[in-house]
């Protein structure tokens, strides 16, 4: 798998994250929800706001994101006080900003 985890691991309601597993959790949200966005705002320029949210409410998925990355940034913080910091969840994402440029281009 590469991450680190065993498959029994990940299952088991002992697994605790690394700190980071939250780090790489943080950044793989920031860029599904950075990717939302951008997908969000390119369907409805191409075929109308309403319609877009007729086939697809991103605004909905966008809120559960948003709601596990707040969740998950409290886990953090309640198990790594002296490492975490609120740029894992919400911070910075030059790097992710162009990963998404290379999908659209």
């Amino acid at each position: 798998m590469g991450n680190g985890i065993e498959t029994g691991e990940m299952m088991s309601r002992r697994y605790k994250p690394t700190f980071e597993d939250y780090v790489r959790m943080g950044k793989q949200l920031k860029l599904l929800n950075d990717f939302m966005v951008i997908t969000d705002v390119f369907i409805s320029q191409s075929i109308g706001k309403t319609k877009a949210d007729k086939i697809c409410d991103f605004w909905s998925m966008e809120k559960k994101i948003s709601n596990l990355r707040s969740e998950l940034e409290s886990m953090m913080f309640q198990a790594y006080p002296d490492r975490s910091t609120l740029d894992i969840f919400y911070g910075e994402r030059e790097d992710l900003k162009d990963q998404i440029r290379e999908i659209f281009k």
